[in-house]
């Protein structure tokens, strides 16, 4: 989780006014996603809500991913 976290901070530390949109919208979606995924991992949820957040969460980082033109 604390990679996790890390990892979301990072990409939310980067995020400049000058990013293209398109970037800085799938960059907010990853954050978003992985805050939901890793408050529930720490919290009481249940594993199938863990696991579709953990979907959610795969969709958007491939997105973002995608956009950066980097490989999965």
């Amino acid at each position: 989780m604390l990679r996790s976290l890390n990892s979301a901070t990072a990409v939310q530390n980067a995020i400049v006014p000058a990013l293209p949109e398109d970037v800085a919208s799938a960059a907010k979606k990853y954050i978003s996603t992985t805050l939901d995924q890793t408050t529930a991992a720490m919290g009481n949820a249940s594993t199938s809500e863990g696991n579709r957040l953990t979907d959610i969460r795969n969709e958007a980082t491939y997105s973002l991913l995608d956009t950066c033109g980097l490989p999965r």
